[in-house]
């Protein structure tokens, strides 16, 4: 049974890879050896036909059919001992598919061919043969041209990228062009917006107060911080001022005390007010109840630091407070303490006063003004098709 195995196996190596190789060699030698004896026999003739007589044009022309392509670099009868170089180029197909060989020798033509007696027959000057390719949105390609009397190709050339000669059927000869420059570009999509500064102004109207230094802008693009300028809703408005909002501690915080059991017993702490905003209501005596946020406001400070003490039930409300510009003892203060009172000591240093807009919501709309520059940033989002075109030249001898 394993030999059986061995033997299917030996002959799938053999079918699947041995067979093609030693095929595809058998057939790429003797592609070479009939290409080279190809060579070698135009060689001969041209030496025996003094140069490109009609004969060896014809010869030329007929391997053409075979997959040859043979130009010649003087495609004419010569004078005895000039030199005339022959490029070769052969397709062929093989187990690997296309294969193509290319390869020119020199010829010096050491004999000549006199017509009836006379001189050689008058070489014929080459021709130029110009032609635009269409439009294409691939760089590569292939083009077919008629070119009118062409008996022989000598030459091609392209004002941009590579060209070469693929096929040439009597007049009708077939370039192929690649790696071309962009000819033209054409955009089929997204626009360009360059970037952008302007000046707005933006008014913020709310139902409730709410005022602030600054207001983010994103719109439209556009993005940036305002400055708030003023007041400008329709409802009634007034400025105020608030003072002793609050208070700068010179020890960073304030003091709270009890006294129970004949002793004075700290509670608590608070660290100093960092309030930027103060919510203002008020009522005056017609009855009118004004509310605001205000935002804007200034430190005022003591020459020297005062010892201010709150007594009372509350100590955030000041019942009979006293300045004391030296720190005395808690005793001092409240001389006949009773269990349950409480006594606040705040070290001050100044006064933090708000002012701002107030209104009467009751008769009309609140709003704010911001105003300030925005900037928008360059966005390309633009597409293009890029189309390619070739100028080409063909150098040719005609009929």
């Amino acid at each position: 049974m394993s030999n059986l195995k061995g033997a299917i196996l030996a002959m799938a190596l053999w079918v699947g890879v041995v067979f093609p190789f030693l095929l595809s060699f058998g057939i790429d030698s003797l592609q070479q050896r009939a290409y080279l004896s190809t060579t070698e026999k135009i060689a001969e003739l041209l030496k025996q036909e003094g140069g490109v007589s009609e004969q060896v044009q014809q010869v030329a022309n007929n391997l053409k059919g075979k997959g040859y392509i043979v130009t010649f670099s003087k495609p004419s009868l010569v004078q005895f001992g000039e030199e005339i170089v022959i490029n070769y180029q052969y397709e062929y197909q093989n187990v690997r598919g296309k294969q193509k060989l290319a390869t020119q020798n020199k010829v010096v033509i050491d004999k000549r061919i006199v017509a009836g007696g006379g001189n050689p027959t008058t070489p014929k000057e080459p021709q130029t043969y110009s032609v635009t390719t269409p439009e294409s949105l691939n760089a590569n390609g292939e083009f077919t041209f008629n070119i009118p009397g062409l008996k022989n190709i000598l030459n091609v050339t392209s004002n941009t990228g590579n060209v070469e000669i693929v096929h040439v059927n009597g007049e009708e000869v077939t370039a192929r062009v690649s790696n071309g420059a962009i000819s033209k570009k054409v955009q089929t999509g997204g626009a360009f917006i360059p970037a952008d500064t302007k000046f707005v102004r933006v008014t913020e109207k709310r139902s409730s107060p709410r005022v602030a230094k600054y207001l983010n802008y994103n719109q439209d693009g556009y993005v940036g911080k305002l400055q708030y300028v003023g007041y400008s809703g329709t409802a009634p408005s007034k400025q105020v001022t608030g003072d002793n909002l609050c208070i700068h501690l010179v020890a960073g915080s304030s003091s709270f005390y009890v006294y129970k059991d004949g002793d004075w017993t700290r509670t608590s702490g608070t660290t100093a007010c960092s309030n930027t905003v103060f919510k203002y209501k008020e009522t005056d005596s017609n009855g009118v109840t004004w509310v605001g946020d205000l935002i804007d406001y200034v430190d005022t400070f003591f020459d020297e630091p005062k010892y201010v003490y709150r007594t009372g039930e509350s100590s955030l409300e000041l019942l009979n407070g006293v300045e004391y510009p030296n720190k005395p003892d808690l005793n001092t203060i409240v001389p006949n303490p009773k269990n349950g009172d409480t006594l606040e000591i705040l070290a001050t240093k100044g006064i933090r006063k708000f002012t701002g807009i107030a209104y009467d919501n009751s008769k009309g709309n609140p709003s704010w003004d911001y105003e300030g520059y925005v900037t928008r940033s360059e966005s390309d989002t633009r597409t293009y098709a890029n189309y390619y075109q070739y100028q080409l030249q063909f150098e040719y001898i005609s009929n």
